[in-house]
């Protein structure tokens, strides 16, 4: 490249796998942007550029689950570029070689890799995504984890949009090895309307058709349309997301079944900026089953709120609540989170979570770890490359 710049910083890159522009080139104190902005859009350049972005994320979790005892392994370890082909085109390519969403554990894991193009402003009305991309549903599962307020996600959000099932047959070794919905293959139209009173309205609507991204689900079919829409005016936000679809096992169901999900978010102030914040998030599902046996509904949530006593240090507390089956009695799951986050030098944080769980009699929980406590080191990197 005969103009070459490099700027090396690890710090702030967002991104749905710390893999878009860095956070703070993007968003500042007086211009809002949303996740669905930020993720799949680059600032407008009449020159190409090019990014280059990664994030490790070693994390030690010990619980009394046996599989999850005195455990190390990364969460991530993503490279990736992104970046403009031209004033209305964007670029993103990212690589993920830890063993966990998007990746099998099995023969080495890792080697996935993830593509989108951004045609922005197209017919000037709106943008289309067309490639692999982080698909919104739900707030929490949408927000990049370089600035996610906690390591791990609710079991509501785990099961009933993580996995993709109510009963998450596929996810033996939760909670490493079950987002096979959240990255799929598709194509999306979004846009942020800003209002003359300062709030603004974002929507998504996608079309996905994929057989899933981990290899516990690579025999099953699955078509879906997920549709949000945000509303943010001052300290408020609240956000709808949806995902209509069905699933076909390709070995052991003839039929397809249909799935539904519905989720709503809703924040006081913002977590990333703000000194105290409050979060809350409701989320409904219902899968189809085989024929004479009754659909199961689930549903869950999670209050939160978190407060920073200097502007380096975070603690946060939740509460969350799983129901997976709303047919069956004394089956549901409680979990008390305490969560710590340093801020480091150059964007790197430290995070420590300790989760206290409570069940029913009879509750099933082959999959859920019990009380657990975790301890992540989060290393972003950026680097602009022209």
């Amino acid at each position: 490249m005969t103009n070459f710049k490099s700027r090396v910083r690890i710090g702030s890159a967002s991104a749905a796998a710390c893999m878009a522009l860095a956070f703070a080139t993007t968003a500042n104190a007086t211009t809002y942007k949303s996740y669905p902005m930020l993720y799949m859009t680059q600032p407008s350049s009449d020159e190409p550029t090019v990014n280059l972005a990664g994030l490790i994320e070693p994390t030690y979790r010990d619980s009394s689950e046996a599989n999850l005892k005195n455990d190390f392994s990364f969460d991530r370890l993503r490279i990736g570029f992104n970046g403009s082909v031209s004033r209305n085109v964007d670029y993103f390519f990212m690589s993920e070689w830890a063993p966990n969403a998007v990746t099998s554990k099995s023969g080495g894991g890792a080697q996935a890799f993830i593509a989108h193009l951004t045609f922005k402003d197209l017919l000037g009305v709106t943008n289309l995504a067309v490639g692999s991309m982080a698909v919104p549903m739900g707030y929490d599962f949408y927000a990049p984890t370089p600035n996610s307020p906690w390591i791990t996600y609710a079991d509501h959000s785990y099961n009933l949009y993580g996995c993709g099932s109510i009963d998450c047959a596929a996810a033996v070794d939760m909670p490493n090895n079950i987002f096979t919905n959240i990255w799929k293959p598709g194509l999306m139209v979004f846009d942020q309307i800003d209002f003359s009173s300062g709030g603004s309205l974002t929507y998504t609507a996608g079309a996905y058709n994929t057989t899933g991204t981990t290899f516990t689900d690579n025999r099953v079919e699955r078509k879906d349309f997920n549709g949000t829409l945000e509303y943010k005016h001052g300290d408020f936000m609240a956000m709808y997301g949806t995902r209509i679809g069905s699933s076909r096992d390709t070995d052991l169901w003839r039929e397809s079944r249909d799935r539904t999900r519905h989720a709503l978010s809703f924040m006081y102030k913002d977590y990333r900026t703000d000194r105290w914040w409050l979060w809350a998030e409701y989320m409904r599902a219902k899968d189809e089953q085989e024929t004479g046996v009754a659909d199961i509904k689930a549903d869950g949530y999670f209050v939160a709120g978190g407060f920073k006593p200097t502007d380096k240090t975070l603690i946060a507390y939740r509460h969350s609540y799983f129901d997976p089956n709303k047919d069956s009695s004394n089956n549901t799951r409680r979990v008390n989170s305490i969560i710590g986050t340093y801020k480091m030098d150059n964007g790197i944080r430290l995070q420590a979570q300790f989760d206290k769980a409570s069940e029913d009699s009879n509750f099933s929980g082959a999959i859920y770890p019990g009380d657990t406590f975790m301890l992540r080191v989060q290393l972003p990197l950026f680097v602009k490359l022209k």
